[in-house]
């Protein structure tokens, strides 16, 4: 049974291009706090490099609790992902994240197409 809760996430970020913008690194702060005033901080990093103009490729980690119940969940994660502009205005896209916490570890595939208009 889940319990009925509020919990509040900011997460701000500093990212930083190289390399005429085909490089870009981002640093993000998590800091999130439920409703009885449980807090967890954490962090994700994440780098994208444009290989070509229509080719781009990610990949970071993250280390941030999540709060549930009013406990931390510790909670590491590890992701890469890929896109492809198809068109001016589509882009295929194709994310793998990989989450380890203390009771299990999961890992997760999405695929999506994006529409610019």
């Amino acid at each position: 049974m889940f319990h009925d809760t509020s919990v509040t996430t900011i997460s701000p970020a500093v990212q930083y291009f190289f390399l005429d913008e085909r490089l870009g690194l981002q640093v993000r702060w998590i800091h999130s706090v439920d409703e009885e005033g449980n807090s967890a901080n954490g962090f994700a990093l994440r780098a994208e490099l444009a290989t070509t103009d229509k080719l781009r490729l990610l990949a970071g980690y993250s280390d941030a609790p999540e709060i549930s119940d009013g406990s931390q969940i510790a909670t590491k994660t590890v992701f890469t992902g890929i896109s492809y502009d198809l068109s001016d205005s589509m882009t295929l896209r194709a994310n793998y994240a990989y989450e380890h916490r203390e009771t299990f570890d999961r890992s997760s595939v999405s695929v999506g197409l994006g529409v610019r208009f």
